[in-house]
């Protein structure tokens, strides 16, 4: 938040480290969409961004706290997120 309120060369940076993240999800999400391993009816754009929140948050929290929990909860909730987009094929 911090970041946000300084515009600037290190608010770009970040930004675009962060808009780069989502933007290699996406393709994967894709990737299985055509192996018919994830629903074709999920929003690629929308699942790459809740895989990606998972990942961004877990990461910040263990930056933080250097325990091993924040990794453990969003590994459990990546896996719930896509047994629920799998087609079940």
């Amino acid at each position: 938040a911090e970041m946000a309120m300084r515009p600037g060369p290190v608010l770009d940076g970040a930004l675009q480290v962060v808009n780069e993240f989502s933007r290699q999800l996406e393709p994967d999400v894709r990737d299985a969409q055509a192996e018919r391993a994830i629903d074709s009816s999920e929003v690629a754009e929308q699942l790459a961004f809740e895989l990606g929140s998972y990942l961004s948050l877990a990461n910040a929290q263990f930056a933080v706290s250097h325990e091993s929990q924040p990794i453990d909860r969003a590994r459990r909730a990546l896996k719930r997120r896509i047994a629920a987009a799998t087609t079940g094929a």
